[in-house]
């Protein structure tokens, strides 16, 4: 927002000494720098009442050569400051959508996280393990512990679930899950898992946080 033709005060600066009408666009300008802790969608919508009250004051001074050209100036400010707004917004949406708590993120979402993992850009990691059955979840950020309900629904909700949470590596050419517990035979599980839920076979080992703690 450090455009200066989006700026309230610069604004002050050019209108001044001039007959203007410019109490709505100055509002606007000034809600606008307020808004750097608003959401994306708040700050287009403010860049949306910019936009239109310069418009209406454009619509009163056409022959001032000025004031036509400030406000195409701040048109293009306008433009510009959108198209990041937008990008902004749209990380948001896919944020959220990844955040959604539902059975995608152990199929369809899981396989690029998987991949990335491989890639060498470690995930945080979310297990549930029963007597016999396993189920895995990955996310470049920590989960809510509502993200449980889709790996306990994805076991068929059996009681005596055990929730493990930690990082997903790669080391050794096999995913490797780093955990501060590690029941019998979780590799074994996990691999299993991911076959399950994406069709995927992969090299999957378990280890300790420590850094002389062998994989399993």
């Amino acid at each position: 927002m450090s455009d200066k033709y989006l700026s309230d005060a610069e604004w002050k600066k050019f209108a001044k000494g001039r007959e203007l009408k410019d109490a709505s666009l100055l509002k606007a300008l000034i809600n606008f720098q307020k808004a750097d802790k608003a959401s994306p969608k708040e700050q287009l919508k403010l860049l949306d009442e910019i936009e239109d009250e310069g418009a209406t004051l454009l619509k009163q001074h056409k022959a001032d050569k000025d004031i036509a050209g400030r406000l195409a100036d701040m048109g293009k400010a306008i433009t510009v400051e959108r198209k990041a707004t937008t990008a902004r917004a749209d990380q948001a949406e896919e944020e959220e959508d990844d955040d959604a708590p539902t059975p995608a993120l152990l199929s369809s979402k899981l396989i690029p996280l998987l991949r990335l993992v491989a890639k060498d850009k470690p995930m945080k990691a979310l297990i549930a393990v029963t007597g016999k059955d396993a189920a895995v979840m990955l996310s470049p950020r920590a989960m809510s512990p509502s993200m449980r309900k889709v790996l306990a629904s994805a076991l068929g909700d059996p009681g005596g679930i055990k929730y493990l949470t930690g990082d997903c590596v790669f080391e050794e050419r096999a995913h490797t899950f780093v955990l501060k517990t590690q029941p019998g035979g979780l590799a074994k599980k996990l691999k299993q898992a991911i076959l399950d839920q994406t069709g995927l076979r992969l090299n999957v080992q378990v280890r300790g946080e420590g850094p002389n703690d062998s994989g399993e």
